[in-house]
């Protein structure tokens, strides 16, 4: 039986799914640079591994983000 690849790469379209963003949105995301992505003639290529890569960074910003607040809600409690 032959196995189908996987692909290794997103379209923009598909970029806007996985993340729920509009189209602009994504576009700012890898003109800015947040998100590393290369083209081939016109086309967006954006390689999974940087997509999840995004992501853990956000996740990780926002946990930052939310500690201080933890922390004095504590305080607050004890």
């Amino acid at each position: 039986m032959e196995e189908k690849l996987q692909p290794k790469v997103y379209s923009i379209g598909e970029l806007c799914t996985v993340l729920d963003v509009g189209r602009n949105t994504a576009y700012d995301l890898l003109n800015s640079g947040e998100i590393r992505a290369f083209k081939m003639g016109t086309t967006w290529k954006i390689p999974i591994s940087n997509v999840d890569e995004y992501l853990n960074n956000q996740c990780n910003k926002y946990a930052e983000s939310i500690k201080p607040k933890k922390k004095e809600m504590c305080k607050i409690i004890n």
